[in-house]
C-alpha cells in the first residue's frame, strides 16, 4: 500500500481507497491502472534499477538497452540507480499506459541522465 494526496482535500490517503475518508472525493475515478514503459538508454554500466520513491521499492531491475516495463495504479515518483550507486540519479513522476526514454547525456566535464516522455519506443536504437 502506498500514499497518495487526495486532490481535493490534499490529505494522504491510501492508494486502495475508494473515496476519501476526510473529503468523501472519489478517488477510485483517478485511478490508471496500466504499465509504464521505459527504454534504458546504452552507456550506463552494470545492473539499472527502476525504483519507487521515497521508499526506494525495485519495480524493475536490468540492463542499459532494454524496455523497462511494470505496473502502477496511480502516478508515482520513480529514480533510477546503476551500477555501485546508493542514489537515484534521475527522478521523475510517471503514469501508467505512457512511455518513457531514459537518456544520456555526456558533458564536457560532467554527465547526466534524464527521463523523457515519448510518443514511441524505438527498440532499434
Amino acid at each position: 500500500m502506498a500514499l497518495i494526496k487526495c486532490p481535493e482535500c490534499g490529505r494522504e490517503v491510501s492508494d486502495r481507497a475508494s473515496v476519501c475518508p476526510n473529503c468523501a472525493f472519489p478517488l477510485s475515478s483517478l485511478r490508471q491502472d496500466g504499465t509504464v514503459s521505459i527504454k534504458i538508454a546504452n552507456g550506463l554500466a552494470g545492473t539499472v534499477n527502476i525504483c519507487e520513491l521515497p521508499g526506494m521499492n525495485v519495480l524493475w531491475s536490468g540492463k542499459a538497452g532494454q524496455i523497462a516495463k511494470f505496473e502502477i495504479a496511480h502516478p508515482i515518483e520513480i529514480g533510477i540507480r546503476w551500477g555501485m550507486a546508493n542514489k537515484p540519479g534521475a527522478t521523475t513522476r510517471v503514469e501508467a499506459g505512457k512511455k518513457y526514454e531514459l537518456a544520456w547525456r555526456q558533458g564536457f566535464l560532467t554527465s547526466s541522465v534524464c527521463i523523457n516522455e515519448v510518443d514511441v519506443l524505438d527498440s532499434g536504437r
